[in-house]
């Protein structure tokens, strides 16, 4: 009797996804602390305008690199989901031909 086998290494997916959220809480967190300080100072009278101005600017680039971070990890998520959907559909097809080599 030949067995197939696929050598998949144990959980290398849920470590991937875990520290792909690791990454994504840190950076969470970093953005927050960023975007309340910055609030803080343009809330606080200043004596210029131009940096009341680019303290908004600040936290227009904030927000638009906090969008796309997020952006960029649903579409890894996506990914991921997709490549371990592929190793399943394998691994069946593994299972499914040993089934048949065993029967004969």
């Amino acid at each position: 009797m030949t067995m197939l086998t696929y050598a998949k290494p144990p959980l290398a997916d849920d470590r991937e996804a875990h520290t792909i959220q690791l990454g994504v809480n840190t950076t969470d967190t970093i953005l927050q602390l960023v975007e309340e300080q910055l609030l803080r100072m343009t809330t606080t009278p200043l004596g210029s305008g131009s940096v009341r101005e680019n303290l908004s600017h600040l936290l227009e680039v904030n927000a638009r690199e906090q969008f796309r971070l997020k952006t960029s990890i649903v579409l890894e998520e996506s990914r991921l989901r997709a490549v371990q959907k592929q190793i399943a559909a394998i691994q069946a097809s593994i299972t499914l031909l040993n089934d048949k080599l065993n029967c004969t």
